[in-house]
């Protein structure tokens, strides 16, 4: 539980260990944060599902949210940055359902095949993982609704890639893990030697569609480097 964590970080900060959260903020003190403001990336996608519903020329309707868990607080900060920027930015769309797959894909595929069946004016999804997009994607493939609906996922892999390529997603929200990795090294270094590392660093999420996902920056995000433990 989060609690736990917490009382674990205080415990070894007070014997003077350091520690550098990634990824996942904790509500206790740290020496360093490094990773994604979901509040912010989450708006980006809703700032995407929106401009290009509006492209289409639609600026009413109904939209959902499939989601991965509850309360596990980078998918809650996300959900509500797309939530609160919706709201804000498309009045016209509205938010009729949140359902949560377990992170499993089986699932959001049948919950958004039920999600199409039962709504004729449903116009856009947001999924918040990958999980939830390669779901999402399926479904509409299978039911042929890419050019009827236009969805947004989250984070990156091989099935949300093909998706991108065959418009079943219209774009994904993409973090920088090797980045948290990086400077997640350099700050525990940092704050060994006394140096103080920022208090927080976030890379930015980026938004990936067919239009750039070939370029090289990009593709460092979608197939970011790799090495194999030595021994």
């Amino acid at each position: 539980s989060s609690q736990a964590l917490n009382s674990a970080i205080d415990r070894a900060r007070n014997q003077g260990i350091k520690v550098i959260t990634v990824d996942t903020p904790v509500t206790t003190s740290s020496d360093g944060f490094i990773g994604t403001d979901n509040v912010k990336a989450g708006s980006q996608a809703a700032d995407r599902l929106g401009e290009d519903l509006q492209k289409k020329g639609v600026t009413s309707g109904k939209v959902f949210i499939e989601s991965s868990v509850a309360g596990v607080q980078s998918l809650v900060d996300r959900d509500t940055g797309f939530v609160n920027e919706l709201k804000a930015r498309f009045p016209g769309l509205q938010i009729i359902a949140h359902r949560y797959n377990n992170n499993d894909t089986p699932t959001a595929l049948s919950q958004t095949n039920d999600m199409l069946s039962a709504n004729p004016g449903l116009v856009g999804i947001y999924a918040d993982n990958n999980v939830s997009g390669d779901g999402v994607a399926q479904s509409l493939a299978e039911n042929k609704a890419t050019n009827r609906i236009v969805a947004v996922g989250f984070d990156s892999d091989p099935q949300e890639i093909g998706a991108l390529k065959n418009g079943s997603l219209q774009a994904i929200v993409v973090q920088n893990p090797y980045f948290f990795g990086y400077q997640g090294v350099i700050a525990a270094a940092m704050s060994t030697e006394g140096r103080f590392a920022p208090p927080s660093l976030d890379p930015g999420a980026v938004l990936v569609d067919a239009t750039n996902m070939n370029d090289p920056a990009v593709q460092k995000l979608l197939n970011p480097p790799t090495t194999k433990g030595g021994a």
